[in-house]
């Protein structure tokens, strides 16, 4: 905010801000300044393979989408001697939950918003070695979330995220649909399943897989006036408002809505 006000273009690294209330008023404090280029560091998962995806649920390549479900697991803070990781303290992370935030810009992207948010965390070693100051300290971020719910467009969503859980799993993010399967791995590959065949890779459409461009896009934009495409301070907004919903269900042990809105009295 400081730099638009001072007349400057802003590349802002993500997650967006610490909640919906801090998103919303950086994205007010672009569209005051509409000659300036405000833009996000975007989720990089599914650079290559993202577009070519989208194109296919919006074509109904797997009919209506019923379900996603969103697997992120590992095992960083299994030894309970791991010094407390910045993401799980909330002076530094605000209600951003571990990598929640990156992975629901993806389902964004290719779905669109959640309604409602339900999310069960369970923390368990309490307190951890702080490295800055070698003391214990307590860990406010739990060591694993669940969160379903549904998405505007009706389909049911899950989320397991977790750094206690190592092992065989496979990571990635599946979509179910009436018609057929969409399964993409971490690696930026993806695969889809129809009317019980053998799953096919997804071949990214011509000029699609652009790999990393943020900075050069960035630059792009300032130079040429082109549109920011990953990612605008709205689109940071939108995946903001889902965080601050599953960090109050977290807190009140209930489903809630999303809220919707300029956001700048959330929370």
């Amino acid at each position: 905010m400081a730099a638009l006000a001072a007349g400057k273009h802003v590349l802002c690294e993500a997650r967006m801000a610490m909640d919906a209330a801090e998103a919303a008023e950086m994205l007010d404090a672009s569209e005051r300044r509409p000659h300036l280029v405000a833009q996000l560091v975007p989720a990089p998962f599914d650079l290559k393979s993202g577009a070519t995806i989208t194109r296919l649920l919006e074509e109904g390549a797997i009919g209506e989408v019923r379900e996603v479900a969103v697997v992120a697991l590992n095992g960083s803070a299994l030894d309970p001697a791991t010094p407390v990781h910045w993401r799980q303290q909330t002076r530094y992370s605000g209600r951003n939950i571990h990598s929640l935030g990156i992975w629901s810009e993806v389902v964004q992207r290719w779905l669109g918003e959640a309604r409602t948010v339900m999310a069960h965390g369970s923390t368990f070693v309490p307190e951890r070695m702080d490295p800055a100051t070698g003391e214990s300290t307590p860990v406010e971020v739990p060591d694993t979330v669940a969160v379903a719910g549904s998405l505007m467009n009706g389909a049911a969503y899950t989320y397991r995220v977790s750094n206690v859980a190592a092992g065989t799993h496979q990571n990635g993010i599946t979509v179910f649909g009436t018609k057929g399967v969409i399964q993409w791995l971490p690696n930026d590959t993806a695969s889809l399943t129809t009317d019980g065949e053998e799953a096919q890779p997804i071949v990214p459409d011509s000029g699609t897989a652009r790999g990393w461009r943020v900075e050069a896009d960035f630059v792009t934009s300032i130079r040429e006036g082109a549109p920011v495409r990953f990612t605008s301070f709205a689109d940071g907004l939108r995946y903001m408002r889902f965080i601050d919903a599953a960090w109050r269900s977290l807190q009140d042990g209930c489903a809630v809505e999303v809220q919707a809105g300029s956001g700048t009295n959330q929370g």
